[in-house]
Parts: structure tokens; C-alpha cells; sequence
């Protein structure tokens, strides 16, 4: 019996390190950024009040020209990230995935449903962009993911294959 277990075990962690590669955990140092797919959708809100959805919007209307959120490490290590809109009034406000989508909420610094951790394959050295990056919920371990244009944003099991969980950071300039 005891061999069943740490057989499985064994397999547990063999598929959780194979389906997270990476290469780097970005520091975007207090710049504003847009968060866009692999395919242009960029991040939208639908509001700015708690309970506002966050969705990608059609690629055509991406602007990297500012940013939309702030990406912070919330100072833990392994580094975690709260994400949080830029020209929502206040600073009380940040993304959580609490109801298994992306949505804004009362920031409430030990609620994991609101930090993530972000593993990225490519990191520039100056902090200003971030590709192939992994938002992953600390809460439920699941990736956050796109469904589509004008689609919220959802949390699923993260998949190496699944193109719409991998997503690309671009710090406005400054």
C-alpha cells in the first residue's frame, strides 16, 4: 500500500513540474501595462465598480500606446502579483478570480483568490515586457484564461497546449 502512494505521488509531481516551463518571473517596477493574448485581445473592463467582468476585446482595438493595469509582487517568495486597473477611483480595487472568472473586487492583501503567480518564457531585461507569461490563480492553481474576443475571462486547468492561457505584458512607455 505504501508503494501505491508514493508511486503516485511521484506521478503527481512529474505532471505538475512538466506542465510548468519557466523561464522567468517578470518585475515591471511600478509601470503601467497593457495585458494582451497571442492574438491581440487585450483586456477590457466591462465597469469599474466591484463585480466588473474583465473580458478580451476584438484585436483590432488593442492600444499599447498606455497602460490599463499595474502588475505588483505582493513581496513573498516565490514572487505572487496582484493586478490591479489603473483609472478605477481608488486603490482598493484589484482582480480576483474568487468566481472562477476575471472580475474586479476589494483588495483584501491575504485573499488568494486575488494573487497570481506569473511564469513567462520570455522577459526583457529592462522590465518592460513579458511574453508567453502564465497567470495562474494562488486560490485554485488554475490558469486564467481567454475564450475568446468580447469573452470574459475564465480560470482553467492550465494545459501546455492551450493558446488562450498564455498571455503577453507591454509596459507603456515611459
Amino acid at each position: 500500500m505504501a508503494f501505491s502512494h508514493l508511486f503516485v505521488s511521484t506521478l503527481v509531481v512529474i505532471f505538475t513540474a512538466s506542465a510548468r516551463v519557466q523561464a522567468c518571473s517578470p518585475d515591471f517596477q511600478g509601470r503601467d501595462i497593457t495585458i494582451s493574448n497571442g492574438y491581440g485581445g487585450e483586456w477590457t473592463l466591462s465597469g469599474s465598480a466591484s463585480g466588473s467582468a474583465i473580458s478580451t476585446q476584438n484585436p483590432q482595438n488593442v492600444d499599447n500606446s498606455s497602460g490599463e493595469f499595474r502588475v505588483e509582487q505582493d513581496g513573498s517568495w516565490p514572487a505572487a502579483y496582484i493586478i490591479k486597473p489603473l483609472n478605477v477611483p481608488g486603490d482598493i480595487v484589484a482582480v480576483s478570480t474568487a468566481s472562477g472568472q476575471a472580475h474586479l473586487e476589494t483588495l483584501i492583501t491575504n485573499d488568494s483568490s486575488q494573487k497570481y503567480i506569473i511564469e513567462c518564457y520570455s522577459c526583457s531585461a529592462n522590465g518592460a515586457n513579458a511574453e508567453g507569461c502564465r497567470i495562474i490563480s494562488k486560490a485554485t492553481n488554475n490558469c486564467l484564461s481567454s475564450l475568446g474576443p468580447g469573452e470574459n475571462i475564465g480560470t482553467f486547468v492550465c494545459h501546455p497546449r492551450s493558446s488562450g492561457q498564455f498571455w503577453r505584458f507591454i509596459a507603456a512607455p515611459i
